[in-house]
């Protein structure tokens, strides 16, 4: 019997995002390689506001607690 426990995760793709989204999003992801997929954590504190992927994540299906899937790739 496989134990092993599965997730569902929503995944986004960089290429879907506005040029000056992805340009922060690159941005906040530095060092990350091409093609890959990063996970983000939606979330943050109340002091700090979102990052300008995070805020267009959540317009496009994110919800906050969420983690999410994004496709690293230029």
């Amino acid at each position: 019997m496989n134990d092993k426990k599965y997730k569902m995760m929503k995944v986004f793709d960089c290429q879907n995002m506005p040029q000056a989204v992805r340009t922060d999003f690159y941005e906040a992801q530095q060092g990350a390689g091409n093609d890959v997929y990063v996970k983000e954590y939606i979330e943050w504190d109340e002091d700090t506001e979102p990052q300008l992927y995070q805020k267009w994540l959540l317009d496009n299906g994110a919800d906050v607690t969420d983690e999410v899937l994004i496709k690293h790739w230029w």
